[in-house]
């Protein structure tokens, strides 16, 4: 059984050794040093928070013209930065503070059976598990009483996305989104969809 090459950058030598040892628990799985060279699948990224350095890292990792399918094990990241992330392939993001070994190696061998993107189905899969990874890496903020799926909206509003394309990842009709923002909207005294992306950086949503 031919096994999925991983390789693995951690901000630190004891988190790359902690991420490797999840790693080598399966045995379909081979990790390679962090050199990325033909043939590697899955990256495994484990930092604190996103960051330029962090991303810029991340693009000279890639070899050029190859896109790689990322797993990011992150303790924050912004709309903006995962959007950034998603650039060089198919991304799976995990919370660092409560990943567990077997949700890394089922994350990882999942990323590795996924298409390259530039379908539509890989990109609809894609941005649904960025929105619930979203929700899980700010699992206690104070979402001044938004229901999950009007902060999932101001959040993809604020990333540039339009109707059609929220509509799409969260598999709802363009009419129900547009009702949803006229009514999140009215409640919070919002003029437009300008004052609603204010309003999540204000508060934090993003």
């Amino acid at each position: 059984m031919d096994r999925l090459r991983v390789a693995v950058h951690a901000d630190d030598p004891l988190t790359h050794c902690g991420v490797t040892s999840w790693l080598r628990t399966s045995e379909r799985l081979e990790v390679v040093p962090s050199r990325l060279g033909p043939g590697t699948g899955v990256l495994v990224l484990a930092t604190g928070p996103t960051s330029r350095d962090v991303l810029g890292s991340l693009a000279r990792a890639c070899p050029a013209g190859n896109l790689l399918r990322l797993v990011l094990l992150v303790n924050h990241a912004s709309e903006q930065d995962l959007a950034a992330v998603a650039l060089t392939g198919i991304v799976f993001v995990l919370p660092r503070a409560t990943a567990q070994p077997g949700q890394l190696v089922r994350a990882v061998l999942d990323a590795g059976s996924r298409p390259a993107l530039g379908s539509a189905d890989a990109m609809t899969a894609l941005r649904r598990q960025l929105s619930r990874a979203q929700r899980e890496l700010r699992p206690h903020h104070d979402r001044a009483g938004l229901s999950p799926r009007e902060v999932d909206v101001l959040r993809m509003l604020s990333a540039g996305w339009d109707t059609a394309e929220i509509a799409e990842a969260l598999s709802y009709s363009e009419r129900t989104v547009k009702n949803l923002i006229h009514r999140m909207l009215k409640r919070l005294n919002l003029r437009n969809r300008t004052h609603a992306v204010a309003y999540a950086v204000r508060t934090g949503i993003v």
